[in-house]
């Protein structure tokens, strides 16, 4: 019987970012899939070959349903070839995978399976896009059997945005502990994953306030002037007007980026003031990393 990869499922490394350029090996079961490499095909009917590894793009996912007969073993390595998951033991449960649609809520969040899931089995898996990036804990209910916390692969509960909005996921249902957990991710430290904004998209009067429901938290942002110099301040605080003065950057113009790095309290918001009106209307926080 085949066994299938999904091109839908996204690899990521220990801080929640796509594995771009990372390799996925296919190997015989119970042996290292790098050394005692399997036939792997595009098609159910193990026809039209691939190559073995196969690369990742820059989502992290591979480009092609992988078809390979009867059970195998996997490993994903960075694009350094430094492995980031192996299991040695896999194909079973692979094959149909239920796919999960009509996908509610971010936190709390019910979906409908197709087939319908009539029972959480050990080692089953889903597939389905995130709606709305987590904010917290999350939990999933599938077709009304009840709601499971969703876990990372080293069954950490979730701290916010490791579930992207309009990112595909997979869950493996895990019947010890009664939840669901994500396949190939995993929190190091405080790690919450990663937000990215586009310039101007969430500036009020030249400022902006995050709240972080995790911490202590270090939060690592690049900040994008225009062409005018000038003064930026970082505050931090239990209200979003984030009253404690932290930084001082000085931008000087020309378009320049600086990367910026502080810590955030539990609980706390961080708040990036445009002294100098350097930053509109081109200005960005291009990508907040959460560790």
């Amino acid at each position: 019987m085949a066994s299938i990869l999904s091109e839908h499922t996204q690899y990521l490394d220990s801080a929640g970012r796509p594995l771009t350029g990372g390799s996925v090996y296919i190997g015989d079961v119970d042996a290292d899939p790098v050394a005692n490499p399997k036939d792997i095909f595009s098609d159910r009917e193990l026809t039209s070959a691939l190559a073995n590894p196969q690369t990742l793009d820059g989502d992290g996912r591979t480009t092609n349903k992988i078809f390979t007969d009867g059970k195998y073993s996997i490993q994903v390595d960075d694009i350094n070839d430094v492995q980031v998951f192996q299991d040695l033991d896999c194909g079973e449960t692979l094959f149909g995978a239920t796919e999960l649609s009509s996908v509610v809520g971010s936190d709390t969040i019910t979906a409908v399976g197709t087939p319908t899931v009539t029972a959480y089995v050990d080692k089953a898996i889903y597939i389905y896009k995130q709606n709305g990036s987590n904010t917290g804990p999350a939990t999933i209910n599938i077709d009304g059997l009840g709601a499971k916390n969703i876990v990372t692969n080293d069954q950490i509960f979730l701290r916010g945005y490791e579930l992207t909005n309009g990112t595909n996921h997979a869950l493996m249902y895990n019947s010890t502990n009664d939840n669901f957990t994500m396949m190939f991710s995993s929190i190091l430290g405080n790690l919450g994953g990663y937000k990215t904004w586009a310039a101007q998209a969430l500036w009020t009067e030249n400022t902006l306030a995050q709240n972080l429901s995790g911490g202590p938290i270090m939060v690592h942002i690049t900040i994008t002037a225009t062409t005018t110099a000038g003064l930026v301040h970082i505050r931090t605080g239990e209200a979003a007007s984030a009253v404690n003065h932290i930084a001082e950057v000085y931008m000087a113009g020309d378009y320049t980026s600086i990367p910026v790095s502080f810590v955030v309290n539990h609980g706390s918001y961080y708040l990036i003031e445009d002294v100098g009106g350097v930053l509109a209307p081109t200005g960005s926080i291009q990508r907040a990393i959460y560790s």
